[in-house]
């Protein structure tokens, strides 16, 4: 049985429309996998253990709070489907590698403008080490362009399947 083959080359590729729902749909997914590696260094210690945002600290490492750990996660997913939103819809007209590198140059922006707030507009007591959101948002930037342009690829059918 053949299977169909991946076009990336059509000529209109620049006049697809944005996916919402694959960029949300991307967005809750790399979230996730960015909630276990919390500070986007997979030998950093489990999401699981301390909740971060986009690799930020919210709380004390040690404090342990189940409804505080909840209300980060939740913060977490949010920031990601919103960040998916504002990245997809710049990298979508690009081929994939090019996209993943937009991507990642996006989330330099997001992160700036997340330390930004987090250190001039937000007083958390916690002192924030920048080397974890720093990579965090690069990381998320190109991993999501990736999952996004993954998941869009068109399917063009073998002739004896038309």
């Amino acid at each position: 049985m053949q299977t169909a083959t991946v076009i990336d080359h059509d000529l209109n590729y620049e006049l697809r429309p944005v996916h919402w729902g694959r960029a949300v749909s991307a967005g809750l997914v790399i979230g996730a996998v960015f909630l276990l590696f919390s500070r986007g260094i997979p030998w950093a210690s489990s999401g699981m253990v301390s909740f971060t945002v986009m690799g930020r600290e919210l709380k004390s490492p040690g404090l342990v709070d189940g409804g505080l750990d909840f209300t980060v996660g939740v913060l977490h997913m949010l920031c990601s489907v919103i960040y998916a939103l504002i990245i997809i819809p710049i990298i979508h007209r690009f081929r994939p590698p090019t996209a993943i590198l937009m991507g990642m140059a996006i989330g330099f922006l997001l992160y700036l403008a997340s330390m930004v707030v987090f250190t001039r507009m937000l007083d958390l007591g916690i002192p924030q080490h920048e080397l974890n959101p720093f990579i965090t948002h690069l990381a998320f930037g190109a991993v999501v362009a990736g999952f996004y342009k993954g998941q869009t690829r068109r399917r063009v059918p073998l002739e004896d399947e038309v």
